[in-house]
């Protein structure tokens, strides 16, 4: 499986960051610079299920369904991907071993 991964500095206190980021109706504002309609299901709770969904190109809900692994406010988030969903909340499992590398987000004040 390739690895992507990509830094960024955002001249913001990390708390602003973090809620703008995990916040509901903040998420639905900056994803929409990419996917329109964008949204999530769930809470940031360790161990819970997130669902991230954004209208497929019939226009029909569709998405991600992770696992949060990890949890550490305003430092570190970490999901597992579980596998896709399509309208009629078919599931597709991730493929094999996909969940063993999770997405993350770690977030670190300068200096």
């Amino acid at each position: 499986m390739k690895r992507f991964t990509s830094s960024i500095n955002i001249d913001a206190p990390v708390e602003h960051v973090w809620d703008t980021m995990l916040s509901d109706a903040t998420y639905r504002d900056w994803t929409s610079v990419f996917h329109p309609g964008s949204h999530f299901e769930g809470t940031w709770e360790k161990g819970s299920e997130m669902r991230f969904i954004g209208p497929d190109e019939d226009g029909l809900p569709s998405g991600v369904v992770s696992r949060v692994v990890e949890n550490r406010p305003y430092e570190y988030v970490g999901l597992e991907h579980v596998g896709s969903f399509t309208s009629d909340r078919s599931m597709t499992p991730a493929a094999e071993g996909a969940g063993k590398a999770p997405g993350r987000t770690t977030f670190s004040k300068n200096g």
